[in-house]
């Protein structure tokens, strides 16, 4: 990560749409790589937190009975930052018992319409002339 992050801290993770991550390095089961809707957004995501990359597996490998999104979507401690043009988003198990926190909310819109909510900051990237990928925290 950089040594100027522009976010620290923990965080409830939100995971919008379908096929919004994108598998590129497994290194099971300490960490799984993404992108956020395809390569080319350079919006990153390095997750190193145990059950969602668990469920990641099961996923990839095709097995049934876990939803994904319900095991990636638990809170996270993050740390967000720009590194040469990418936004990289490393994810770890939170730090704090829970409370009041914003929300990491990623993924990838398709009709061109996000809800509103007050941001902290968003990043918008498109993926192809129909949709969009994006990663914008939420404030609490």
């Amino acid at each position: 990560m950089s040594d100027n992050p522009f976010f620290k801290g923990n965080v409830r993770v939100y995971l919008e749409g379908e096929q919004a991550l994108v598998p590129v390095e497994l290194h099971p089961p300490d960490e799984m790589k993404y992108f956020i809707g395809a390569e080319q957004t350079h919006l990153i995501i390095k997750d190193f937190r145990k059950n969602p990359n668990q469920a990641a597996q099961k996923a990839i490998a095709g097995e049934t009975g876990t939803e994904f999104a319900d095991v990636f979507n638990q809170p996270a401690w993050v740390e967000v930052s720009e590194n040469a043009g990418a936004l990289e988003i490393d994810m770890r198990e939170e730090t704090a018992k829970p409370g009041e926190r914003p929300i990491l909310w990623l993924g990838v819109i398709r009709d061109g319409k996000m809800p509103v909510h007050k941001l902290a900051w968003e990043v918008l990237r498109p993926t192809s002339e129909t949709a969009i990928a994006f990663a914008a925290l939420v404030e609490a």
